[in-house]
């Protein structure tokens, strides 16, 4: 079952299985390394503001919008 970046839990793990988004913002996250098949952990998650995630060495921060528009399964 596949759900939003957004609502995996601080230490969860997944992979992205879908981005949902246009042209510009599929280019911004690929630059950053976030793209399908990758595995992602998400290190720090606030009740407003955004997400903190673990891409292999690299840590990134995700706007909440923007992890809206990332599907993952674990």
């Amino acid at each position: 079952m596949k759900k939003t970046l957004k609502s995996f839990k601080t230490g969860e793990k997944g992979k992205i299985v879908e981005l949902r988004g246009g042209k510009e913002f599929q280019r911004r996250l690929k630059k950053r390394g976030v793209m399908v098949g990758k595995e992602v952990r998400v290190i720090a998650k606030q009740p407003h503001g955004p997400v903190v995630i673990e891409n292999g060495s690299c840590k990134l921060t995700i706007g909440r919008n923007m992890a809206k528009k990332i599907y993952m399964q674990k």
